[in-house]
This record gives structure tokens, C-alpha cells and sequence, in this order.
């Protein structure tokens, strides 16, 4: 969910959500990007596919100027920190792939999240997608 002010935090909007899931799974630890064109782009942790066992990163980015979310995309192809041997304890060491992430957007509607993954096993290594 998304709030916003525009006097300082003296008020606040209700909340906005940005992506489309009810269900009780975890949407986590939220990068926002702004645009010069009045665009908002988040990118979360989303764990609705997985149950526990692992997580994927999801984005959705705004109708320019206005906070309506468009429907939001799954940017890993599969699933990152997955808890299998081949990782050898590194996803329950740093669950949350040491808390590399972020994301900026351009002037134009491309924005560039980035995130840590195990997906091929043991190590974190850095994946970014435009």
C-alpha cells in the first residue's frame, strides 16, 4: 500500500495498492521510483507463487500523474533464494539476499530494478531487467 502527502505530511492519502494479489502471502520490502513525467514505479518481494520456499521480485508502475497502478509484472523468470541443497544454506543464512535491491526509472516509461539471487545456487550474484 501506498500513501502520499503533498503538504508536508501534515495529511495523508488513503492507501493505495499497487499490485493485484489478496491472498495472505508476503509482499516485502518495497523500492520506489519517480519519474520527471509525474510516473511511480515499485518493485517488491512477492512470495504468492512459492509458500515459504522461496520469493520472486514483482513491479508496477502508475498511469503518469495519477496513482493507479497498472497490473503488476513477475520479473524473475524463476524462483530466487530457493531453499534447495544447491544453494547449501545460503538462503536461510541471508533470507532476504543481504538487502541488495533497488530501482530507478528513466524519463520514459523504462524503469531498472535490481536484486540479489541464489537461483544458481550458493552464491548471490546481482540481476537487473529493464
Amino acid at each position: 500500500m501506498l500513501n502520499y502527502s503533498n503538504d508536508c505530511g501534515a495529511t495523508w492519502s488513503e492507501p493505495v495498492r499497487e499490485h493485484s494479489d489478496t491472498s495472505t502471502a508476503d509482499h516485502l520490502m518495497p523500492n520506489v521510483s519517480f519519474s520527471n513525467s509525474g510516473r511511480v514505479t515499485i518493485s517488491w518481494v512477492d512470495d504468492r507463487n512459492h509458500e515459504g520456499s522461496g520469493w520472486d521480485i514483482c513491479a508496477s508502475s502508475s498511469v503518469e500523474g495519477e496513482l493507479i497502478f497498472l497490473l503488476e509484472v513477475r520479473l524473475t523468470p524463476e524462483v530466487s533464494c530457493p531453499k534447495v541443497e544447491r544453494n547449501k544454506g545460503t538462503a536461510s543464512r541471508w533470507q532476504w539476499e543481504g538487502d541488495i535491491r533497488g530501482i530507478c526509472s528513466n524519463t520514459f516509461w523504462a524503469f531498472y530494478p535490481i536484486w540479489g539471487d541464489t537461483r544458481s545456487g550458493g552464491v548471490y550474484q546481482i540481476r537487473w531487467q529493464k
